[in-house]
Order: C-alpha cells, then sequence, then structure tokens
C-alpha cells in the first residue's frame, strides 16, 4: 500500500497546481505511474467524474480510498488548496 501512496503523491505533484484537468489527462498519468486501472475505474465511478476534473476532489477521494494517508501528503493537498 506505501507504495500506491507515494505513486498517487507523486501525480499530486505533477498536476497539483492545476484546478481542473481533463480526466483523460488523469488517467494518462494514472496509468504512466503503473496504479491499477480496476481502482481508477472505481473511483471515477464513486466521484461521477467526467470531463473536466476538479483535480483536488479526485486527488482526497484517490487518498480516502486507499485508507491511510501519509501526513506528507496532506500537508502538500492542504498547501495546494
Amino acid at each position: 500500500m506505501f507504495e500506491v501512496l507515494q505513486r498517487i503523491t507523486f501525480l499530486l505533484f505533477q498536476l497539483g497546481p492545476k484546478k481542473t484537468v481533463p480526466l483523460s489527462m488523469i488517467e494518462e498519468k494514472w496509468n504512466d505511474l503503473a496504479l491499477p486501472k480496476e481502482q481508477f475505474d472505481e473511483l471515477v465511478r464513486i466521484g461521477g467524474f467526467g470531463g473536466d476534473t476538479e483535480w483536488l476532489k479526485f486527488f482526497a477521494l484517490a487518498c480516502s480510498a486507499l485508507g491511510e494517508v501519509s501526513l506528507t501528503t496532506w500537508v502538500v493537498f492542504l498547501k495546494n488548496t
């Protein structure tokens, strides 16, 4: 699980400054980091995401889906909101 969290944190550094991004861009970055496709699809379904997506909402949902989020990840998240 820690490795997945590291990858999602890396995703935050790539997309963090952006307010909204196309869902296709999030999916491309997700796939580039070899994160599970099924998990991405589930997050999209749960969040009702499509088209231009509020990146930080997607990120928050992805972190909460993991169950445990590092303090560093949340600090970076809060600085970008």
